[in-house]
């Protein structure tokens, strides 16, 4: 039974650290899938929660899977376990009966999965968590209670610290459709089929109505958000929409993104955005204004009005209107910066990254080529120091936990199927 227990809790602790990870470096995504969650359950009122909600699930599954790993506290761990995976798997079956959202987003933008997919999967790993919560009592203990409860803590700490780092800047990999070295025309061009409409969700006296760019309501009502739709068969798998409107409601989306040659596109998607980062995007429009050669120009997510504030508060740059979902797609950070060269994506910046005029100047002389293949580059160095750190990591801590067991006698006597009992804190 003892290869059968260390099976289980490691495979359930490879998805869980998997699934966690891959949510806590892009929680601005994770967002939208709780917001989604949280539509199809009718509380969409808890939508300003979707963010701390992300993480907080996240770091649970990311401390769950570490836990799982290294097989401490799996006596009392086993029963959060037990409870996760079974709600999980009630609700993801409820996705693959009904179908209400597409993607469930237990693995972010990196691995995409069905609804019945994802139903299977958490049976398999239902099974698991029944197995090990059956057999919590036969896990031994490697160290202290106080040790291990910190080991717990300290993984939870680690997926807080790396959610944190990648809202306030951007998300180490960019998952998205939107990636540098992404060729945008070849995203939102889903087939000669496919056309796209543009809704305007506003909200009066509790009440959220839709509205077409031609009845627009009048100020006493709220802007919420856009919502771009496909209209008509056909489109690819990776198609996503990013449709660009002047303010007198023209389509402007084959001028901007068929245009050769480098631009700046400056983002909000969403208007809650600080004075201090509108004024970079001000001081950016006025560069690229003296400098000449580079487009700038600003997408915004956000009313009519809004868009216009801007040229009020030292934007000289044209400012267009985009869709919600597909802006917080292209970049994930509100008011961050995307650098493109004749359609494609070269690199992406944080609204919180020190774009100065020097820094600027040194980009415009470097080949954009050069950059994308730097960032291409970054993605698979982060990937192979992650993935060695990690096997390292959980290597050397079951080394130093069961050398701490030696060390302190209390490693307990085999029994007859090779694990054994703690004579003063049990097993788990």
């Amino acid at each position: 039974m003892v290869w059968l227990r260390v099976l289980a809790s490691s495979i359930v602790g490879a998805v869980f650290i998997l699934s966690g990870f891959l949510k806590l470096i892009d929680p601005i995504g994770t967002s939208l899938i709780m917001t989604e969650y949280f539509k199809v359950f009718g509380v969409d009122f808890l939508r300003s929660l979707s963010v701390p909600s992300g993480i907080v699930i996240s770091m649970l599954e990311f401390s769950l899977g570490i836990s799982l790993m290294l097989r401490i506290r799996l006596k009392e761990l086993s029963w959060v376990l037990l409870a996760f995976v079974s709600f999980f798997t009630l609700l993801t079956f409820y996705l693959a009966v009904f179908e209400p959202i597409n993607d469930c987003g237990c693995f972010g933008e990196a691995i995409k999965l069905t609804n019945y997919q994802t139903f299977y999967k958490n049976l398999v790993l239902l099974v698991l968590a029944v197995f090990i919560f059956l057999q919590k009592n036969n896990y031994r203990i490697l160290t202290s209670r106080l040790m291990e409860w910190g080991i717990v803590s300290l993984s939870a700490l680690a997926g807080l610290l790396l959610a944190i780092y990648s809202l306030v800047y951007l998300p180490p990999v960019d998952f998205t459709v939107f990636c540098p070295g992404t060729y945008i025309e070849d995203v939102i061009s889903g087939g000669d089929d496919v056309e796209y409409m543009t809704r305007f969700v506003y909200e009066k006296d509790g009440r959220r109505e839709e509205f077409g760019m031609e009845n627009l309501p009048d100020s006493t009502w709220t802007y919420v958000e856009s919502i771009t739709e496909t209209v008509g068969e056909g489109g690819n798998a990776g198609f996503m929409p990013l449709p660009v409107t002047a303010e007198d409601g023209t389509d402007l989306s084959s001028y901007i993104w068929e245009d050769t040659g480098r631009a700046f596109v400056s983002v909000i998607y969403n208007p809650s955005i600080s004075e201090r980062k509108i004024s970079k995007i001000a001081d950016m429009s006025r560069y690229f204004a003296r400098t000449g050669g580079v487009r700038h120009f600003v997408l915004c997510s956000t009313d009519l009005s809004f868009a216009e504030s801007l040229y009020g508060k030292g934007v000289i740059s044209p400012v267009y209107r985009s869709d919600y979902k597909s802006l917080i797609t292209f970049c994930r950070s509100n008011g961050g910066t995307v650098f493109m060269d004749s359609g494609e994506i070269i690199k992406k910046w944080s609204s919180n990254a020190g774009l100065s005029e020097k820094y600027m100047d040194e980009i415009l002389k470097k080949d954009p080529k050069e950059l994308a293949v730097s960032e291409e580059i970054w993605d698979n160095l982060f990937w192979e120091i992650l993935l060695l750190a990690a096997v390292v990591a959980l290597a050397v801590g079951n080394i130093l936990l069961r050398k701490y067991n030696v060390k302190k006698h209390i490693l307990p006597v085999s029994n007859s199927d090779g694990e054994g009992n703690c004579g003063h804190d049990s097993v788990a």
